[in-house]
């Protein structure tokens, strides 16, 4: 099936493709949507086995609750991360895993930036000229380490498939879920309360 075909088919079943850019993603989004039967899915161009899909989707446990950080613009990007992950947890292809590095890279970025004007100045200031040592350089540092390690991650395994349609293994999809529940509920939750009130600072 062309990427014309599955155009005019999401159209027709009603089913948002919003960030969807190669064929994978599009068969990905029928899917999930439950518009396409897996082995129709088959037939479209997807590579993976239909049975093998659903098998590794059924031992991936659900993403557990994320807090908030207080910040609306944040909480937003945590909840298409969430979105994002729970389509590879579906649909585990490398398309779902690109998209999943495409929207953490946006928060990753948009949330250092936030931390480094607001929260942690001082320390980024200091990482730049290569000096100083503080608990605030230290809480940065491992912050963003995790980021880079999260997205490192996702790069060798997208590398590792050959197509848009081939499937991550369980254990490694598994993973992702979990690492990201961790930093969402630990690391950011460090920040949460001091960048909410600085945030607000700057208002009044």
């Amino acid at each position: 099936m062309s990427l014309k075909q599955l155009r005019s088919l999401l159209k027709d079943k009603g089913v948002d493709a919003t960030g969807c850019l190669e064929k994978g993603e599009f068969i990905e989004a029928l899917l999930a949507a439950g518009a396409i039967s897996a082995p129709a899915a088959a037939s479209a161009g997807a590579s993976a086995a239909p049975a093998a899909t659903a098998a590794a989707a059924a031992t991936i446990a659900p993403l557990a609750p994320i807090e908030s950080v207080q910040v609306a613009e944040l909480d937003a990007q945590h909840d298409a991360c969430a979105s994002a992950l729970a389509k590879l947890a579906a649909v585990p292809t490398r398309g779902a895993l690109e998209r999943v590095l495409r929207v953490y890279k946006r928060h990753f970025e948009h949330e250092e930036m936030l931390l480094d004007r607001h929260l942690y100045s001082a320390a980024a200031k200091a990482s730049a000229a290569g000096v100083g040592f503080s608990a605030e350089a230290s809480a940065r540092r491992s912050h963003y380490a995790d980021h880079e390690r999260m997205l490192s991650e996702l790069r060798a395994q997208v590398a590792a498939l050959p197509s848009a349609e081939h499937t991550a293994p369980p254990a490694f999809v598994d993973k992702v879920l979990r690492d990201f529940e961790y930093h969402a509920n630990v690391y950011d939750a460090n920040y949460a309360e001091p960048l909410a009130a600085r945030l607000r600072e700057g208002e009044d």
